[in-house]
């Protein structure tokens, strides 16, 4: 941070964003990229992962991971469609969650599937926790659907459902 970006760091972090307008628009090109790329870094990490789930299935024969891919998939009936811009985005969790399935390099039928799920404040983490407990119970009538037609190509088991307790970067920042 330079000592011409100072003036717009101070209105901007103590919220008084009409000065940090002003400061703005006195800064030269490349201080106000610098400013535009701190304020990058920070929204790719407005949220903060919360929790990790990690599942380990084993492909029935005759099954491919085509097959457990468009089983695990939650038909548009179980989702809330949200229209961001030009695209649709079928919201089956109540928070962001990003899912990775992986096949096994040494064993085409084992599946690992590791999800990250993020909250922006308390309110929501309290709603995924009351939504994991209400699955983990049996109470979620589209969660068992998933699992049933799952179940159909793969044997599978919840290794666990992780808190996360630190969130350390260690690579290179988002470009």
């Amino acid at each position: 941070m330079t000592t011409a970006t100072n003036p717009f760091w101070t209105h901007f972090n103590n919220h008084r964003l009409s000065q940090a307008v002003i400061e703005f628009d006195n800064l030269n090109k490349e201080e106000k990229q610098n400013v535009m790329s701190v304020l990058f870094q920070k929204s790719e990490f407005h949220r903060k992962p919360v929790m990790i789930s990690i599942l380990r299935r084993h492909l029935h024969d005759n099954k491919t991971f085509d097959d457990f891919h468009q089983s695990w998939l939650p038909d548009d009936g179980m989702c809330h469609k949200i229209q961001s811009s030009d695209a649709t985005y079928l919201q089956h969790f109540p928070v962001p969650v990003r899912v990775f399935n992986a096949v096994n390099a040494n064993n085409s039928k084992e599946i690992f599937s590791i999800g990250i799920t993020w909250v922006a404040n308390e309110t929501e983490e309290q709603e995924l926790w009351k939504h994991t407990q209400q699955t983990i119970q049996g109470e979620n009538k589209n969660n068992n659907t998933r699992h049933d037609k799952i179940k159909e190509v793969a044997d599978g088991e919840l290794l666990g459902l992780f808190q996360v307790i630190t969130d350390d970067y260690l690579g290179t920042p988002f470009s």
